[in-house]
């Protein structure tokens, strides 16, 4: 397996089976981002869901794309053999170019953009592994212990920082 080669031109055509079924979750994800800004003791405020939530919406999008399309165009070029791996550091450096575009925000609010975007990258990364010719279900069980253990933090810190943030706290 370790001679096959598999170019460029064999990796794009397998990025859309990657980002399509990643994207179906995109409406969920929109509504649940524009649902926690516009929410208020009172009402849904939709400038603020508009204004708070379109960053998140942008970022999404980029955790998205740098998972499924980015780590596969540079799949031999991103250090490590694991795709989770590949995907996260992907997924940071799509979030350190994103941030660049995007105003200051809260601690609790960047902490859960460092957590959860490059998390998101990586688990989109992660899905690859069945469309390579190069990996084998031994390597994927073993990426997949580490890899599920660190999503769930990943989501747990997250929804820690985005309770923070709604209180107030941070």
């Amino acid at each position: 397996m370790r001679a096959i080669h598999f170019p460029l031109a064999d990796r794009l055509i397998l990025t859309p089976m990657e980002i399509i079924p990643m994207l179906r979750w995109y409406p969920v994800y929109a509504a649940i981002v524009l649902i926690f800004f516009g929410a208020h003791s009172t009402a849904i405020v939709f400038r603020d869901a508009f204004y708070g939530g379109a960053p998140f919406l942008l970022l999404g999008l980029v955790g998205v794309l740098a998972g499924a399309f980015i780590t596969p165009v540079f799949l031999p070029v991103i250090p490590f053999r694991a795709f989770s791996l590949k995907g996260w550091i992907a997924g940071l450096l799509a979030m350190f170019l994103a941030m660049k575009l995007i105003s200051a925000m809260p601690v609790s609010l960047m902490v859960f953009t460092w957590l959860f975007f490059p998390a998101v990258s990586s688990f989109a990364a992660l899905q690859f592994t069945g469309s390579t010719t190069f990996t084998g279900m031994s390597g994927v069980k073993k990426e997949l212990r580490y890899a599920v253990f660190a999503y769930v933090i990943a989501g747990m810190a997250s929804l820690v920082s985005l309770i923070l943030y709604k209180s107030g706290v941070l």
